[in-house]
């Protein structure tokens, strides 16, 4: 299971198979990014509803965007910034959206 989060993570930065368009301030698109790092959780059962993308500011307060897996446990972060699962409490990142669970098209203000 390490191995596979380790290259989930790193996933996160490689281009390309599943486009996903974030919301703008204006609430239009304007940027798509590949995640080909949820291939692998879907494959091993994991829900897509418990995945979701998220636009954070970083710890130098970049825009960023992160991959967020949802368990029974709570919300944890896998990113491309950092080589480990975060709980995303301890990630140290201002959260400014996420993805609605049933409707990966919207999204919802969370600062």
């Amino acid at each position: 299971m390490r191995r596979l989060v380790s290259d989930v993570v790193k996933g996160l930065s490689v281009a390309a198979a599943v486009l996903i368009t974030l919301p703008s301030h204006a609430g239009g698109p304007f940027l798509s990014l590949g995640v080909p790092a949820t291939a692998p959780l879907l494959k091993l059962g994991v829900g897509s509803d418990r995945l979701l993308m998220a636009t954070v500011l970083d710890l130098d307060r970049n825009h960023h965007a992160v991959l967020i897996l949802r368990t029974e446990r709570g919300d944890y972060v896998l990113d491309n910034l950092i080589d480990e699962i975060k709980y995303w409490g301890d990630t140290g990142y201002i959260f400014l959206r996420i993805q609605l669970p049933l409707d990966k098209k919207q999204w919802r203000s969370v600062f």
